[in-house]
């Protein structure tokens, strides 16, 4: 696309000149001989190829615009569906840590469980197929979508970190211990594992909640703003939206 834009100014030169030319001719012949030769037959036979070039040049040339916007309409659509799915990935995560919420740290420390993820590779963004953003001035709905994704990534990886912490560290230590008492439930848990590994527990979970919270937010306002630049672009495509809230007003 980018080579037919350099070379439309070539053709276009060409053909006007050549329009030009033959205009500037023929106005000669009628004003000073008012007859024409034989050979602008062949003249006026290069013209109309010209002509005919030029047009199947312009054709060429709407037809791979439909197709790119096309592509790029597609993507952008694709791209909010990768995000909706990271969105409702986090929410059902949510809905679990809801449970435990509003309880103590220790609480939700030991209690709430480690998780066994898939990889999520399958919903990862193709920042590729987004370049055009930056083409069509939008450089900063490409980095929101950056953004977004490492969100993801990060709320992912701070589950990730203190499911390890649990498999590798905390249950092989509790594995053949007894529950403590309610009343002794710390100081027996510190005197158990130590203080250094009840803190760093105490603190991956922590972490967890704050970020996967924060960042299903984060992601979800993302999904409103590619939303609006999607309908901005290309105000005739249809583009996907979460069914769970209305899509935002287009009206400026």
């Amino acid at each position: 696309m980018r080579r037919l834009d350099e070379c439309l100014p070539f053709v276009y030169g060409v053909i006007i000149g050549a329009l030009v030319l033959n205009l500037w001719y023929l106005s000669g012949l009628a004003v000073e001989q008012r007859v024409l030769p034989k050979e602008y037959s062949v003249f006026l036979n290069i013209i109309f190829v010209l002509l005919g070039a030029f047009l199947a040049f312009a054709f060429r040339r709407i037809e791979i615009s439909r197709d790119a916007k096309r592509k790029e309409a597609a993507a952008l659509n694709r791209s909010l569906v990768i995000m909706y799915r990271q969105r409702e990935t986090l929410q059902g995560l949510i809905e679990i840590f809801d449970k435990t919420k509003n309880s103590s740290q220790e609480y939700r420390a030991f209690n709430t469980t480690a998780f066994q993820l898939p990889n999520y590779s399958f919903i990862s963004q193709n920042f590729e197929s987004l370049d055009f953003l930056i083409e069509k001035g939008k450089a900063n709905n490409y980095l929101d979508i950056s953004i977004s994704q490492e969100s993801f990534e990060q709320a992912i990886s701070s589950i990730e970190d203190r499911s390890h912490c649990l498999e590798n560290e905390i249950f092989p230590i509790l594995a053949n211990k007894k529950t403590p008492g309610s009343k002794a439930y710390t100081y027996e848990l510190i005197e158990i594992l130590g203080s250094a590994l009840y803190t760093k527990t105490i603190n991956l979970t922590d972490e967890m909640y704050r970020v996967v919270y924060k960042n299903k937010e984060k992601i979800e306002n993302e999904i409103e703003k590619l939303f609006i630049t999607a309908k901005d672009l290309y105000p005739k495509k249809s583009f996907v939206y979460p069914d769970d809230k209305p899509a935002p007003s287009l009206q400026k």
